[in-house]
């Protein structure tokens, strides 16, 4: 059984070092073959000779039915005449008009060239010349491999490594805003630091201002009048004293008078030899009340003494109540003031993470970015073997392809070869 174009495309395969058929399937073979008979077929055309019917009183000949044809050599008309009768004609599309006789309802012999034929059961390519198809069909293989698939795989690495581009600026734009945010987020971060900073100050100044006077501290000034109202506590605790001693002395000259008094009143009527008794016990209670009221009268001034300190420390408690309170308002406003600081500061630490939150997703978006860029980087290295590859297949191709046509054009050895044949026959 003949394997005519299985057997080409096997040599084919061999000639490009294909045995795995990777790169090339059985159908680009076949194209490349296709191809390569073409053009030899044009160079050395497939020698025909068909028998075609001609209609009585016509000139005219159909030859549809010479299918692949290159052109037409000669028509023979009569057939069978010794030598060959041959008739000069014209040729238009697939019709052929002899120019000086017409048909007598027989047939003549049309000679000409067509395209060589070659499938699994039939080949019209000598086995001679078979080489030159092989190496036609290499240079058309590679040519459309380097034109096509490389073309396409090198094109597609290149849009690969854009689309990977395309992705590293759109993460590097990404990881801008995020960078963007972040620096935002340090403006509002500095404004808190700074409202804390103001707040703070206040609150030191609040604190200094509870603990300083004009002349010197709260404290100070307080220990000052604590000792002041307690001298004046002290000298009232002293004069109630006297005032109570005074009006000691008074009870005991006014008991002493009411005695005498009643010791007068004992004498009242009494007759005595030489003498008023009554009368002078009556004197004896005046001189004791007297005294009695000079010792009351020395405890109400003690007391009114008492009192004069007693109001003078008042004086100095309230004033020393005013310092407290005035030392209160302020470490209130210190503590008002710190509270907000802790606010502002729990706000600048809440923006910080804010802040690292960004900073990491721009960290994220740039390392996505750096893996990105490696792929195109890794997609042009690829579309530049594939150049790298189609230019060396390329440049194999068009020295085949040289080759293929040296081989075919006039000069060649096939040429060469035709002609002396042409001149043997005639």
């Amino acid at each position: 059984m003949t394997t005519y174009l299985t057997d080409a495309i096997a040599l084919v395969r061999m000639d490009l070092r294909d045995a795995a058929a990777s790169r090339f399937s059985a159908d680009d073979l076949s194209r490349a073959l296709d191809r390569a008979v073409l053009v030899y077929s044009r160079y050395h055309p497939c020698q025909q000779k068909s028998t075609v019917a001609i209609a009585s009183g016509s000139s005219h000949i159909d030859i549809t039915s010479l299918i692949s044809r290159i052109k037409v050599d000669k028509v023979e008309f009569p057939i069978d005449q010794s030598p060959p009768v041959f008739q000069p004609f014209t040729l238009y599309l697939d019709s052929i008009s002899m120019l000086y006789t017409k048909g007598d309802g027989s047939n003549c012999y049309v000679y000409w060239s067509g395209i060589h034929t070659l499938t699994d059961s039939t080949c019209t390519i000598p086995d001679s010349r078979l080489d030159i198809i092989i190496l036609g069909a290499t240079a058309y293989a590679l040519q459309a491999y380097v034109d096509s698939v490389l073309a396409e795989k090198a094109v597609s690495a290149l849009e690969s490594a854009k689309a990977a581009a395309d992705k590293v600026s759109s993460r590097v734009a990404l990881a801008e805003t995020a960078l963007t945010n972040a620096a935002t987020v340090d403006t509002d971060i500095a404004l808190q630091i700074t409202s804390t900073g103001t707040v703070l100050s206040a609150a030191s100044t609040a604190l200094t201002t509870a603990i300083a006077t004009g002349t010197g501290t709260i404290d100070e000034a307080v220990n000052i009048k604590l000792t002041d109202a307690a001298a004046r506590i002290a000298s009232a605790g002293t004069a109630l004293t006297s005032a109570e001693r005074a009006l000691t002395s008074a009870a005991i000259r006014f008991a002493a008078a009411v005695t005498d008094m009643a010791t007068g009143d004992d004498y009242i009527n009494t007759a005595n030899v030489g003498g008023d008794v009554a009368g002078k016990w009556a004197e004896y209670a005046q001189r004791d009340t007297a005294a009695g009221e000079g010792y009351n009268h020395q405890a109400a001034g003690y007391i009114t003494q008492a009192g004069q300190y007693i109001a003078e420390a008042m004086a100095e408690l309230a004033y020393i109540k005013g310092l407290d309170n005035k030392r209160r308002a302020l470490l209130d406003a210190g503590t008002k003031y710190c509270a907000v600081a802790s606010e502002y500061t729990g706000v600048a630490a809440e923006l910080n993470h804010k802040r690292n939150a960004y900073i990491q997703t721009a960290v994220a978006h740039l390392s996505s970015a750096d893996s990105f860029s490696n792929e195109a980087s890794k997609h042009r290295s690829l579309s530049s073997s594939y150049t790298d590859e189609a230019r060396a297949l390329g440049a194999i191709a068009a020295d085949r392809l040289r080759q293929f046509m040296a081989a075919l054009g006039p000069g060649s050895i096939f040429h060469t070869m035709k002609t002396f044949n042409l001149l043997a026959e005639q």
